[in-house]
């Protein structure tokens, strides 16, 4: 199964050495091929300072985190996905957070699920969405 990983994922891994987004990012299911675009390098860059207060964390413990969390996604060029698939994430969107439509339109573009804990994304699981979502408790179903 194709999952993409969102920034909130990410981050809660970073910055929880013992939580279980950073557990399943570390050690994924064998049926689990994890992707992101490398927006998500990005957006963790860009919000370094808040991770380390939050995680009481030194710099160097953070990039180490990072490259643990990290090593297991495939991360790619957000360049491939069409212009008509960025469209469709933009409409699908527009009404919630427009820092996720990189995520989305990289989950249409792989026919991947969306990994996310976004409340505002997974509130609206129930209706037609062009691409799927799967919560932390259901990827840990899987095991």
């Amino acid at each position: 199964m194709r999952v993409v990983v969102d920034t909130n994922i990410a981050f809660s891994a970073i910055v929880s050495p013992k939580g279980r987004q950073r557990d399943m990012l570390i050690r994924p299911h064998k049926r689990l091929k994890l992707f992101s675009p490398h927006y998500l390098k990005e957006e963790i860059k860009e919000h370094l300072p808040r991770l380390q207060k939050i995680s009481g964390l030194s710099i160097k413990e953070l990039y180490e985190s990072y490259e643990l969390v990290t090593k297991n996604i495939f991360f790619f060029a957000e360049e491939m996905i069409p212009l008509t698939i960025w469209m469709q994430a933009y409409a699908e969107m527009k009404d919630t957070d427009m820092d996720d439509i990189p995520f989305v339109a990289s989950a249409i573009y792989l026919k991947a699920k969306l990994w996310t804990g976004d409340k505002k994304i997974t509130g609206y699981k129930k209706n037609k969405l062009s691409f799927s979502v799967i919560t932390t408790a259901e990827i840990k179903e899987l095991k």
